[in-house]
Protein backbone atom coordinates (compact mmCIF):
# COMPACT_ATOMS: atom_id res chain seq x y z
CA UNK A 1 0.00 0.00 0.00
CA UNK A 2 1.22 3.15 -0.83
CA UNK A 3 0.10 6.24 0.69
CA UNK A 4 0.63 9.95 -0.72
CA UNK A 5 1.30 12.86 1.64
CA UNK A 6 0.62 16.94 1.05
CA UNK A 7 3.85 18.88 1.18
CA UNK A 8 3.52 22.41 2.05
CA UNK A 9 3.42 24.10 -1.99
CA UNK A 10 0.82 26.04 -1.09
CA UNK A 11 2.75 27.43 1.85
CA UNK A 12 1.62 31.38 3.31
CA UNK A 13 -0.92 31.22 0.35
CA UNK A 14 -4.63 31.67 -0.01
CA UNK A 15 -6.72 28.24 -0.98
CA UNK A 16 -10.27 27.97 -2.45
CA UNK A 17 -11.85 24.98 -2.22
CA UNK A 18 -15.49 24.72 -4.22
CA UNK A 19 -18.41 22.96 -2.41
CA UNK A 20 -21.42 22.00 -4.27
CA UNK A 21 -23.79 24.45 -2.69
CA UNK A 22 -26.56 25.85 -4.63
CA UNK A 23 -25.08 29.28 -4.32
CA UNK A 24 -22.78 28.92 -7.13
CA UNK A 25 -24.96 28.60 -9.96
CA UNK A 26 -24.25 32.05 -11.23
CA UNK A 27 -20.74 32.19 -9.91
CA UNK A 28 -18.28 33.18 -12.61
CA UNK A 29 -15.58 30.08 -12.84
CA UNK A 30 -13.08 31.73 -14.73
CA UNK A 31 -11.82 33.77 -11.30
CA UNK A 32 -10.73 30.86 -9.91
CA UNK A 33 -8.00 30.46 -12.88
CA UNK A 34 -4.29 30.04 -11.97
CA UNK A 35 -5.59 30.12 -7.83
CA UNK A 36 -4.91 27.05 -5.32
CA UNK A 37 -7.98 25.03 -5.15
CA UNK A 38 -9.60 22.16 -4.46
CA UNK A 39 -12.73 20.94 -5.68
CA UNK A 40 -14.91 18.06 -4.12
CA UNK A 41 -16.27 15.36 -6.41
CA UNK A 42 -18.10 16.81 -9.22
CA UNK A 43 -16.28 20.45 -9.24
CA UNK A 44 -13.38 18.94 -11.45
CA UNK A 45 -15.94 18.51 -14.21
CA UNK A 46 -15.04 22.64 -14.60
CA UNK A 47 -11.97 21.14 -16.10
CA UNK A 48 -7.83 21.27 -14.96
CA UNK A 49 -7.78 25.48 -15.75
CA UNK A 50 -10.04 26.05 -12.51
CA UNK A 51 -9.75 23.03 -10.39
CA UNK A 52 -6.12 22.10 -9.81
CA UNK A 53 -6.96 18.98 -6.75
CA UNK A 54 -10.30 17.00 -7.42
CA UNK A 55 -10.97 15.26 -3.79
CA UNK A 56 -13.00 12.55 -3.04
CA UNK A 57 -14.10 10.38 -0.38
CA UNK A 58 -16.78 8.06 -1.55
CA UNK A 59 -16.00 5.06 -3.64
CA UNK A 60 -19.26 4.94 -5.06
CA UNK A 61 -19.14 8.48 -6.47
CA UNK A 62 -15.72 7.10 -7.83
CA UNK A 63 -16.95 3.94 -9.63
CA UNK A 64 -19.93 6.09 -11.26
CA UNK A 65 -17.73 8.59 -12.36
CA UNK A 66 -14.06 7.09 -13.34
CA UNK A 67 -14.19 7.10 -16.67
CA UNK A 68 -14.43 11.03 -17.01
CA UNK A 69 -12.65 11.54 -14.36
CA UNK A 70 -9.29 9.68 -15.32
CA UNK A 71 -9.72 13.03 -17.99
CA UNK A 72 -9.56 15.43 -16.02
CA UNK A 73 -6.21 17.34 -16.09
CA UNK A 74 -5.16 18.03 -12.87
CA UNK A 75 -4.42 15.73 -9.39
CA UNK A 76 -7.59 13.83 -7.85
CA UNK A 77 -6.52 12.49 -4.46
CA UNK A 78 -8.97 9.86 -2.92
CA UNK A 79 -9.28 9.28 0.77
CA UNK A 80 -12.50 6.83 0.38
CA UNK A 81 -10.95 3.80 2.93
CA UNK A 82 -12.02 1.36 0.68
CA UNK A 83 -9.90 2.71 -2.39
CA UNK A 84 -7.02 2.66 -0.28
CA UNK A 85 -5.33 -0.46 -2.36
CA UNK A 86 -6.50 0.58 -5.97
CA UNK A 87 -3.71 0.36 -8.42
CA UNK A 88 -4.27 2.88 -10.56
CA UNK A 89 -1.09 5.39 -10.57
CA UNK A 90 -3.50 9.01 -11.45
CA UNK A 91 -5.30 8.30 -8.13
CA UNK A 92 -3.66 9.96 -4.83
CA UNK A 93 -4.39 7.96 -2.21
CA UNK A 94 -4.70 9.05 1.57
CA UNK A 95 -5.92 7.06 4.91
CA UNK A 96 -8.43 9.26 6.73
CA UNK A 97 -9.79 9.41 10.65
CA UNK A 98 -13.05 10.17 11.33
CA UNK A 99 -12.52 14.34 12.96
CA UNK A 100 -10.76 16.58 14.11
CA UNK A 101 -7.61 17.55 12.18
CA UNK A 102 -4.86 16.33 10.63
CA UNK A 103 -1.55 18.13 10.27
CA UNK A 104 1.01 16.54 9.08
CA UNK A 105 1.51 13.26 7.05
CA UNK A 106 -0.58 10.71 4.79
CA UNK A 107 -3.86 11.10 6.37
CA UNK A 108 -7.04 13.24 6.32
CA UNK A 109 -9.76 13.96 8.81
CA UNK A 110 -13.12 13.51 7.20
CA UNK A 111 -15.54 14.92 9.58
CA UNK A 112 -18.17 13.23 8.02
CA UNK A 113 -17.72 15.57 4.25
CA UNK A 114 -15.68 15.74 1.32
CA UNK A 115 -15.84 19.37 1.83
CA UNK A 116 -14.26 19.46 5.49
CA UNK A 117 -11.55 16.89 4.21
CA UNK A 118 -10.72 19.35 1.61
CA UNK A 119 -10.57 22.13 4.63
CA UNK A 120 -8.14 19.41 6.30
CA UNK A 121 -6.23 18.88 2.51
CA UNK A 122 -5.72 22.70 2.03
CA UNK A 123 -4.19 23.35 5.34
CA UNK A 124 -1.58 20.45 5.16
CA UNK A 125 -0.72 21.67 1.82
CA UNK A 126 0.51 25.21 3.46
CA UNK A 127 -2.50 27.52 2.83
CA UNK A 128 -2.91 30.44 5.87
CA UNK A 129 -6.40 31.66 4.46
CA UNK A 130 -8.88 28.94 3.12
CA UNK A 131 -11.68 30.13 0.94
CA UNK A 132 -15.24 27.96 1.22
CA UNK A 133 -17.16 28.36 -1.88
CA UNK A 134 -20.72 26.76 -2.00
CA UNK A 135 -20.46 25.17 1.71
CA UNK A 136 -24.72 26.46 1.67
CA UNK A 137 -25.43 23.14 4.58
CA UNK A 138 -29.53 23.44 2.52
CA UNK A 139 -31.02 23.48 -0.18
CA UNK A 140 -31.73 26.71 -2.42
CA UNK A 141 -35.39 27.76 -2.83
CA UNK A 142 -35.90 25.44 -5.38
CA UNK A 143 -35.07 22.77 -3.64
CA UNK A 144 -31.99 21.93 -5.22
CA UNK A 145 -29.28 21.07 -3.27
CA UNK A 146 -26.23 21.22 -5.68
CA UNK A 147 -25.32 23.83 -8.66
CA UNK A 148 -24.20 21.04 -11.51
CA UNK A 149 -27.01 18.81 -12.57
CA UNK A 150 -24.93 15.76 -11.74
CA UNK A 151 -26.93 15.38 -8.04
CA UNK A 152 -30.06 14.45 -9.00
CA UNK A 153 -31.28 13.49 -5.76
CA UNK A 154 -30.96 16.16 -3.05
CA UNK A 155 -29.15 16.12 -0.15
CA UNK A 156 -31.28 15.07 2.99
CA UNK A 157 -31.33 17.43 5.94
CA UNK A 158 -29.97 14.78 8.05
CA UNK A 159 -26.91 15.02 6.26
CA UNK A 160 -26.83 18.15 6.27
CA UNK A 161 -27.07 18.24 10.52
CA UNK A 162 -24.02 15.63 9.96
CA UNK A 163 -21.96 17.70 7.89
CA UNK A 164 -22.64 20.85 10.69
CA UNK A 165 -21.36 18.38 13.37
CA UNK A 166 -18.36 17.83 11.60
CA UNK A 167 -17.40 21.33 11.20
CA UNK A 168 -18.20 21.96 14.67
CA UNK A 169 -15.41 20.20 15.46
CA UNK A 170 -13.18 20.84 12.92
CA UNK A 171 -13.43 24.37 13.81
CA UNK A 172 -12.70 23.22 17.52
CA UNK A 173 -9.30 21.57 16.54
CA UNK A 174 -8.11 24.34 13.81
CA UNK A 175 -8.41 27.10 16.86
CA UNK A 176 -6.57 24.19 19.26
CA UNK A 177 -3.55 23.09 16.66
CA UNK A 178 -3.84 25.88 13.90
CA UNK A 179 -5.01 29.19 15.05
CA UNK A 180 -3.17 31.05 12.22
CA UNK A 181 -5.04 29.39 9.39
CA UNK A 182 -8.32 32.01 8.48
CA UNK A 183 -10.97 29.81 7.16
CA UNK A 184 -13.81 32.34 5.35
CA UNK A 185 -17.50 30.87 4.49
CA UNK A 186 -17.97 32.72 1.07
CA UNK A 187 -22.02 33.09 1.04
CA UNK A 188 -24.58 34.62 -0.55
CA UNK A 189 -26.17 35.51 2.61
CA UNK A 190 -28.40 32.26 2.90
CA UNK A 191 -25.37 29.89 4.22
CA UNK A 192 -26.39 28.02 7.60
CA UNK A 193 -22.47 27.40 8.08
CA UNK A 194 -21.97 29.61 10.73
CA UNK A 195 -18.93 28.64 12.89
CA UNK A 196 -16.62 30.15 10.53
CA UNK A 197 -16.75 34.23 9.64
CA UNK A 198 -18.84 34.85 6.56
CA UNK A 199 -17.84 37.16 3.65
CA UNK A 200 -20.02 38.20 0.59
CA UNK A 201 -19.48 37.29 -2.96
CA UNK A 202 -18.25 40.62 -3.75
CA UNK A 203 -16.15 40.70 -1.06
CA UNK A 204 -14.24 37.52 -3.14
CA UNK A 205 -14.41 39.54 -5.66
CA UNK A 206 -12.20 42.40 -4.84
CA UNK A 207 -9.87 39.76 -2.82
CA UNK A 208 -9.43 38.10 -6.72
CA UNK A 209 -9.23 41.10 -8.07
CA UNK A 210 -6.08 42.03 -5.68
CA UNK A 211 -4.05 38.89 -5.38
CA UNK A 212 -0.88 40.47 -3.94
CA UNK A 213 -2.43 42.68 -1.03
CA UNK A 214 -3.60 40.44 2.01
CA UNK A 215 -7.09 41.80 3.23
CA UNK A 216 -7.83 41.74 7.39
CA UNK A 217 -11.08 40.47 7.41
CA UNK A 218 -12.62 42.14 10.70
Amino acid sequence: MSLWAATEEWKGQDAFIVGGGSSLRDFVWDKLKGKNTIGCNDAFRLGGEVIRVCLFGDASWFHRTKWELEKFHGRVISCAPSLVHLGLPWVFKMSRVRDRLQVSGPTLAWNYSTGAAALNLAVLLGAVRIFLLGFDMKRGEDGKSHWHPHRHKPTEDVSFARFQKGFKCLAASLASLRPDVEILNVTDGTSKLTVFPAITFERLNLILETPVLREVVV
